[in-house]
This record gives C-alpha cells, structure tokens and sequence, in this order.
C-alpha cells in the first residue's frame, strides 16, 4: 500500500547509503545535511509520524538518523521520539551540529519525492524492504532486520501500535461471509466433523493481518462482530491468532439445512413438522426462496417415519 514513506524508501534504494539522515517536520527549520547526509522534511507533524520512521530508514542502511524538534507541537513530537528511542536506542538523536563542509547534502520533501533517475532505468538496488508494502509490514520486517543485524538487542512492547483492531463476536451462524469479505485475510474458520454428527467451527482473527477495516463488522448478516482496541505491536510482531469464538452445528436428516446443534437431527421447520404433521405449513414467502425440491418436502405432511 503506497504511502508518502514509501517514496523515500524508493530514493534511498536508488542511492549509496547516508552517513545520517535528518527529519524535521514542517514547522521545524528545515535540516542543513553535510557530505553524505540526507534531510527530509516529513508530511506532517513529528507527532504523527509512524513510529516504524527511523527503524525503516535505518534499515536502509543509513548508520543513524536524527531529528530537529518540533516548535509547534513540542509535547506530541516528544511522546514520539520516546517511542523512536525505545524501538531503536542510540541510533534516533537530536540532530547534531557537524563541521561546515563546502560539499552539501541533499533535502527531499515528502510531500513530493522526486524519483531517482537509477530507478528509471532499473539500476536501484534491492533493500530488506518492500516500499509496496504498507507501514506495518515494513516496520515489522525494519525491527526484525535491526534485531538480526545487532544494531538492537530486542523489541520493546508499545500499546496500540499495530493497525488491526481486537475483535468480538457473538451469535455467529459460521455463514463464512466475515472470512470471504476480509480483504487482507485475517479471518479464518475451521471445520472439525465430530463423531456424534455435529460440526465444530472455530472462528480466529490473525492479528499480524488485520488493517481495522471493519469489512468484516459490515459484511455480517447477522450484526454478530463488534470492533474493539487496537492491537499491541507485540500482537503483529508474534503474529499472534486470536480465537473469536466457536459454533456447533448439524445437517438436517430432513432438509440438508444447517442448523445450531443440541436441537435434535432435525432442524427446528423439520422438527416442527415431525411432531405436528397436519398443520405445519411454511410462510409463501420462505417457500419461494427454497430450491422447489426442499419447499415440496417440507410442505409435504408426513412424518419422518413415513417419507
């Protein structure tokens, strides 16, 4: 999913790595980069940046990336530059005064990233991360790489941080129409056929996968999903499964229907039926959405023992 960071990504793949990277947002002076040093100029606020910022650009392999302080929002642009420090210590600082060189860096604006001529001609190198993908993605991809290459010994939790959204979910039918609707696939439903005829169905929700778009809350036939909090980062970057609930259903001996088990073999229309044979009738209504075979059978007034 293309964002503004995504360019940047683009740019950096197209360029031999910086010795620093300087971020400032548009309140802020605009960063004086040296020899081999890059600035950017965010879209917005520091305060709403990603917090995958600097671990995205570090993955790029620049050795360390600092930051001019927001004056106007100086409170928000602090709580997240704790976040940066925490994900990735010692390698996010205030920028720093360097010696004057006559040689001058380069400063690009997010807002529109010029694209590099290597990248017209196919000669960009290829990066540990994919600047299609979207910010979560590349921020958890940014971390791991970080980890693995030591430049930080571990993740740090940070609540909220993931884009998916905790799930509930009551009264579900196992209708599927939640995991078909979904489009980045974090929803799944499995089938277990137990020995006494019933079917168990177990719906779970893929933290890592889901981008809190609520498909899945408007695509329910029933009303039966209710989004709640935000994931943590823990969630995604564990990639953890989260059970939403379980159903048990039966097939219908009669009619083939599915229906909620403990109710006996037959559906509660069959079962109406089975005991009161003379006067059980289906709604025209219901009668005329049925295949014409299920609607003769259950017009029909016999008994299970006799049809």
């Amino acid at each position: 999913m293309a964002d503004s960071l995504s360019g940047v990504l683009r740019w950096l793949e197209a360029h031999d790595p910086y010795r620093r990277i300087i971020i400032a947002c548009p309140h802020s002076l605009a960063p004086e980069p040296g020899h081999r040093d890059l600035g950017i100029v965010l879209d917005s606020c520091i305060g709403h940046a990603t917090i995958g910022l600097p671990a995205q650009l570090l993955a790029c392999g620049t050795s360390r990336v600092e930051y001019v302080p927001c004056s106007e929002h100086p409170a928000d642009a602090a709580s997240k530059v704790s976040v940066w420090e925490a994900l990735t210590p010692g390698l996010i600082l205030p920028v720093q005064e360097t010696k004057h060189s006559f040689r001058r860096g380069e400063t690009i604006d997010m807002t529109a990233v010029p694209l590099p001529r290597r990248a017209l001609v196919g000669a960009a190198s290829s990066g540990p991360l994919d600047p299609a993908s979207d910010d979560q993605t590349r921020t958890v991809t940014a971390l791991r790489y970080l980890q693995q290459r030591g430049l930080i010994t571990e993740i740090p939790d940070v609540p909220g941080a993931a884009s998916g959204i905790h799930l509930t979910v009551d009264r579900c039918t196992a209708c599927n129409v939640c995991v078909s609707s979904c489009p980045h696939d974090a929803l799944s439903l499995t089938r277990t056929e137990m020995a006494d005829g019933t079917t168990v169905h177990q719906l779970s929700q893929h933290a890592d996968r889901c981008r809190a778009c609520q498909a899945c809350v408007r695509s329910c036939p029933v009303q039966a999903i209710t989004p709640g909090a935000q994931f943590d980062l823990s969630d995604a970057l564990e990639e953890r499964t989260y059970p939403l609930t379980t159903v048990s259903t039966r097939t219908c001996l009669r009619c083939g229907s599915v229906f909620p088990a403990g109710q006996g073999e037959l559906c509660p229309v069959c079962s109406f039926r089975e005991t009161n044979p003379f006067g059980s009738q289906i709604p025209p209504e219901l009668a005329r959405q049925l295949p014409p075979d299920i609607a003769e059978r259950l017009m029909r007034p016999t008994s299970r023992d006799q049809g």
